[in-house]
Parts: structure tokens; C-alpha cells; sequence
């Protein structure tokens, strides 16, 4: 007889494993397809976080763009990196971000591409350069109450008219207005700017009451006894001086004749300073202090041999020395240009002749000279005296213009706009040092 309570026992309990393993297992799949998913939806949180970081990244390079094309609209792009990630932003001109044409001449896309890691965001932007108010192909304010209408064709684009518009006028576009009829109601249309021409109808008022043209005068100097003589003065001569600039214009008739042709000069043969053109065709600026118990500088002159004759050419000697010789001491500059520099001192009081065009007793490059002539044969205009070093951007920046006369360090300014008579004015304004001319014409 078979024992079938033992049997039945056993089947339960294999019947029990089973359903445990059953659910084991669904627990198992259950719990594999949770952790999926929460890796999938971290990876999701995570994508979507970096993507917002891109979003923000590719709008930084927006308004980076838009700041620089605000600064210099002759940018072609912009770049950089920027929180962990990089930006680059381009300007198109022509077409927007579909490729069609863009509407306005003053609009213009502008396409930043942001990326962080591997994730890229692209953003696009038409930006106009002019209000929106003038992206009307017509923007017209009618004050007399007249039905706009255009008799040499329709306009193509959008239009904005105060008042009445012709039902014609436009052959493509929206006809928009204000209160009148013929098209379509702009709500609350842009203000039209007032004019006020105040300020313009004094400068009109201020020009009909003005002087004719200007009218440069220069000393032509055209024999041996030509010549603008200037008095002993402190500021000039009299006074011991570390620092010294002297300018002027001239135009040389004959670079090659057979003396050499003063400009400038000042002092004697002990001391002194002096501009002028040898028999050569060489221009040279130079000074000289020789006693032993100031300085012993025997002199120095900077050649240039460039002059052309019958051209205008701006020339001005600067000093700026002490007690002993120093190098670098004198410059000479020649239409704005630094030519040349050379050692020199201070100059102590030179009592002695002052003159334009023509020299007194003086010492040049090859020695002294006493013949007390050396004429100029040419033009001479705007010769300045100042007791300061002037500097290479003030000669090049003010050498083209008159002056006020109040400048810092003038002390002689003879601009020869007298254009008669035979006092060459001082026009600065810190002394009066006027200058007699004999034997020279004025010349425009």
C-alpha cells in the first residue's frame, strides 16, 4: 500500500521552491528595468542640463556678437571659450537662418553655435541696425492733409503714411497709416522726431556774416639787403636759455648759389643758434656756446640735403642741454620728420644780431664768418621762437596751422599776415617783440 501523504508533502514543497523562485525572478527583472531606468532618466537629467549650460553658452556668444558688431560693424565673426565649453558666431548679411533673402538692407543674422562636450546648441538672431521705425520702404508724415499718391510708379515694400494713401501705391507690402484711409491702422504708431534747426540757422546766420577765404602772406626776399631784424630781448638772446625751438617755413629759389643763404640765426660767433643752406644745396641747423667757462661746445649742425627748390618746407631746431654737453642735446626735424640729433649744451646770453633772411655775424658748419651777409633768396613765413623743447608730435601737429599765440613757451611768432608796411608783428602774446622789415615784399 503506497504512502500518499508523503508524496503529496513533497509535491508542496516543490510547488513552494517554485513560486519562490518565481517571484525571485520577477522581482529580479522588476529591479534590473528600475536601475535601467533610473540610469536612463539620470542620463536624460543630465543631457538635458548640459543642454540647457549649451542654450546659455550659444546666447553668451549672442551677446557678445551683438557688442562687438555695436563697437565695429566690420566684423566677420566673434569666439571664445567660456564655461567649459566653446562659442563661434558668425554675420550673415544676405540671408537668414532658411537661407531666404533677408527683407531690409540693415538687417543681418547673426548664428552662434555654443558646444559643451558633445552636446551643440545653434541659436539665430536677425538684429537690424537702424530702429525698426526706418525698415519702411516709405515712412512719410503728411501735414497737409493730402492723399499720398506717387506718380512715377508704386513703391515695393512696407510703407507708413500719417494721413489718407492711395489705394495704388504700393505694388508689394503692407500700406500702413495713422488715421487715415487706404490702408491699414498702425496702433500706436512711432512719433515722427521734431526738427530744430536752431542751431543750424545760427551757423548759417554766423557764415553770411563771416570774412572771405583766408589769405596766407609770406616775406619774399629777393637781394642782399633783405631782412627782418629782430631787437635784443631776454626771451630771445639776452637770457640764458636750456631749452629752445625755433621754426619756420621757407621756399628757396636757387638751393646752389654761390653764398649760403640764411634763414634764421641769432647771437655771434661766441654763441648762437642758426638756419640755413649752404652752397651745396644742404640745409643745416645747428648751435654753439664756445667759452671755456660755460660750456666750450664748439657747436653742432645736422645737414639735410633734400631741399627742392621752389617747394614749401617746414624746418625747426630744438635744444634742450645743461651746464656741460650732453648728446642728443639738439634735433633738427624737416617736415615733421626727425632728421638727425646731436650733442650741446645751454646757451648763455648772445647779445648780438637777430635776423630773418639774412645773417649779422654768425658761425656755420665750415667756420666763422664775418662778412655779415649770406642773404636769403626765397620765401620765409611763420617763424617761431619758443623757450621750450618742443616735441616731435606738437612741430608735426601744429606746423600746418596758425597759431593763437598764447601757447605754452612762445615768445616770438611772426606769421607776416601784415601784407604791407615794415613791422613784422609779434603776434604772442607774452611780450611784444616786433621785428622791422627792409628790402622784402609781400608775397601771397
Amino acid at each position: 500500500m503506497l504512502n500518499t501523504n508523503h508524496k503529496l508533502g513533497s509535491e508542496s514543497g516543490m510547488i513552494f521552491i517554485a513560486s519562490t523562485m518565481g517571484v525571485f525572478i520577477i522581482l529580479s527583472l522588476f529591479a534590473f528595468y528600475l536601475a535601467r531606468f533610473s540610469i536612463t532618466e539620470s542620463r536624460t537629467g543630465g543631457y538635458h542640463m548640459m543642454d540647457i549650460k549649451a542654450r546659455n553658452l550659444a546666447m553668451t556668444g549672442i551677446e557678445h556678437a551683438m557688442q562687438s558688431y555695436k563697437t565695429s560693424r566690420n566684423i566677420s565673426g566673434v569666439s571664445d571659450d567660456f564655461n567649459n565649453g566653446s562659442y563661434s558666431v558668425t554675420f550673415d548679411t544676405l540671408n537668414n537662418e532658411s537661407g531666404s533673402s533677408l527683407p531690409y538692407s540693415n538687417y543681418l543674422t547673426i548664428k552662434s553655435k555654443a558646444t559643451i562636450n558633445d552636446v551643440e546648441r545653434n541659436l539665430r538672431l536677425i538684429l537690424s541696425s537702424m530702429p525698426e521705425a526706418f525698415c519702411f520702404s516709405y515712412y512719410g508724415n503728411n501735414l497737409g492733409l493730402v492723399t499720398f499718391n506717387e506718380n512715377q510708379g508704386t513703391i515695393s515694400g512696407d510703407m507708413y503714411h500719417n494721413g489718407n494713401v492711395s489705394t495704388n501705391i504700393v505694388s508689394s507690402g503692407i500700406k500702413y497709416n495713422s488715421t487715415g484711409s487706404g490702408g491699414t491702422q498702425l496702433i500706436s504708431p512711432p512719433s515722427f522726431p521734431t526738427l530744430v534747426t536752431t542751431s543750424y540757422e545760427a551757423l548759417l546766420t554766423s557764415a553770411a556774416s563771416a570774412t572771405g577765404s583766408y589769405t596766407n602772406y609770406a616775406l619774399n626776399f629777393n637781394n642782399t639787403s633783405g631782412m627782418v631784424s629782430i631787437p635784443n630781448h631776454s626771451d630771445i638772446n639776452l637770457g640764458t636759455h636750456t631749452q629752445r625751438t625755433v621754426e619756420a617755413w621757407f621756399r628757396v629759389d636757387d638751393k646752389t648759389r654761390t653764398h649760403k643763404q640764411t634763414i634764421y640765426e641769432e647771437g655771434a660767433q661766441v654763441r648762437g643758434l642758426n638756419i640755413y643752406i649752404h652752397t651745396d644745396g644742404t640745409l643745416y641747423g645747428g648751435a654753439w656756446n664756445e667759452p671755456g667757462g660755460e660750456s666750450n661746445w664748439n657747436g653742432h649742425w645736422i645737414p639735410w640735403n633734400n631741399v627742392q627748390d621752389n617747394t614749401w618746407h617746414h624746418v625747426a631746431v630744438t635744444l634742450n642741454g645743461g651746464s656741460s654737453i650732453t648728446p642728443n642735446a639738439l634735433k633738427m626735424y624737416v617736415d615733421g620728420q626727425l632728421i638727425s640729433t646731436g650733442s650741446g649744451s645751454q646757451l648763455w646770453a648772445h647779445g648780438g644780431d637777430n635776423k630773418i633772411g639774412k645773417n649779422g655775424n654768425t658761425k656755420f658748419h665750415t667756420g666763422d664768418d664775418t662778412s655779415t651777409g649770406e642773404s636769403f633768396y626765397g620765401d620765409i613765413d611763420e617763424v617761431r621762437i619758443w623757450n621750450v623743447e618742443r616735441t616731435a608730435s606738437q612741430i608735426a601737429d601744429a606746423k600746418d596751422g596758425a597759431l593763437n599765440g598764447d601757447e605754452t613757451g612762445l615768445v616770438a611768432y611772426y606769421n607776416f599776415q601784415e601784407n604791407s608796411g615794415t613791422t613784422a608783428n609779434d603776434s604772442q602774446t607774452l611780450s611784444n617783440n616786433d621785428g622791422t622789415i627792409s628790402n622784402a615784399t609781400w608775397t601771397s
